[in-house]
């Protein structure tokens, strides 16, 4: 099974993007949200129904998991209430599912 770290930053833009590249079919995100107030994460690819949602704690991280990826460019969104970004965004792309 290859998979590889497709992103690892610190989240301080409202926005990071990988390559899903063809023959990777799954992704899996975690998040670490330093800031005091709950973060909104949307993972958009080329497609517009192709679109992820979710949400993590204030001073929390969370893993959220795709399979069936489709391949191209992610994009990573991140907001707040109050428009602070602050933790950290890892994503690893896989050859097989992972659950």
């Amino acid at each position: 099974m290859a998979n590889r770290l497709a992103l690892n930053d610190p989240i301080v833009r409202k926005s990071e993007s990988w390559e899903q590249d063809r023959g990777y079919g799954s992704y899996r995100v975690w998040v670490e949200n330093t800031t005091s107030q709950r973060m909104t994460v949307t993972i958009t690819s080329r497609s517009a129904s192709d679109q992820h949602t979710f949400y993590v704690p204030a001073n929390s991280n969370k893993t959220y998991t795709v399979n069936n990826a489709v391949s191209g460019t992610h994009t990573i969104t991140f907001t707040t209430a109050n428009g602070d970004l602050s933790g950290t965004v890892r994503v690893r792309v896989s050859e097989e599912p992972l659950f």
